[in-house]
């Protein structure tokens, strides 16, 4: 009795069959596109912001890093915000420090909030324009006259 053994089969460049062993993924051997590094494993591998192979829980915990990440920053900024108001109410008693905190804080989510709004409908009149096709001088034209 004779086994068949299944190989790659992919066309070398003599123009015979590979005899390799297929992976088990695509009946292919490594050599012709079959088990390949992906993820975490690839050695261009960088943050995993775009990848598709990233474990969920890796996932999980790289969108909570860059949650606090953002955090820290706005606080960042608070703070060098109520350091620039305590230096010149250095007298202040606590009750008036956070209050000025909590308006501080407020204030810069405002900020924050209307530079979002301001990002967005800048985008949106970019989109608008492409697809009319009408360019931003001919825009202005239209809009002088």
């Amino acid at each position: 009795m004779v086994l068949k053994v299944k190989t790659c089969g992919a066309k070398t460049r003599s123009g015979t069959s590979c005899k390799r062993l297929p992976c088990v993924a695509n009946a292919r051997c490594s050599l012709h596109g079959g088990k390949s590094l992906a993820g975490i494993a690839h050695p261009n591998y960088k943050h995993g912001r775009y990848t598709v192979t990233l474990p969920s829980l890796e996932r999980m915990l790289w969108l909570k890093e860059r949650r606090l990440r953002k955090e820290r920053r706005f606080m960042r900024a608070v703070f060098r915000k109520f350091g620039i108001w305590y230096e010149r109410h250095p007298r202040s008693n606590v009750k008036t420090q956070m209050l000025a905190l909590r308006c501080i804080h407020a204030a810069h989510l405002y900020s924050l909030a209307r530079r979002r709004a301001r990002y967005m409908a800048k985008k949106e009149t970019a989109q608008g324009l492409c697809q009319t096709g009408v360019s931003k001088s001919e825009k202005k034209q239209s809009q002088s006259s």
